[in-house]
């Protein structure tokens, strides 16, 4: 048998073995109809730290660069603008109670969200405990 990530083929026929339940001693080739060749000392040697009895790894962790599944969403990751604190300051100030801390002042900035027939989105940012919300238009 031959184990390449977390398959696991004969070396035989070359056919994909099924998992096997862990009490299982063997595991053999339905194509074949018996156990491939014993290739159980590599495999062992490899696979030690497995407590499966078949020696069949229960679990199997991978590893992958951020860039090796690129996709639109990603690409477009950095066109997303993120508020910072200092950004916040810039904001006009309106006096609206904040809900959560009752301060009578709250900086805000409107941005149009929606289509162009629709009002604005109001952000609204309490200077005071920092409480955000919006509010439509």
């Amino acid at each position: 048998m031959s184990l390449v990530g977390t398959l696991l083929f004969c070396t035989t026929c070359g056919a994909l073995l099924n998992r096997q339940p862990l009490a299982e001693k063997t595991i053999k080739c339905d194509y074949l109809n018996r156990s491939p060749p014993p290739l159980f000392i590599l495999f062992t040697m490899t696979f030690a730290h497995t407590s499966s009895p078949n020696q069949w790894p229960s679990t199997q962790t991978t590893h992958s660069k951020p860039n090796a599944f690129p996709s639109s969403l990603q690409r477009k990751k950095s066109k997303i603008q993120i508020p910072m604190e200092g950004e916040m300051q810039t904001w006009a100030l309106v006096s609206h109670t904040c809900p959560q801390c009752q301060h009578p002042e709250m900086r805000f900035r409107d941005l149009q969200m929606r289509s162009a027939d629709e009002g604005t989105t109001i952000f609204y940012h309490c200077p005071s405990c920092g409480h955000r919300f919006t509010s439509d238009n």
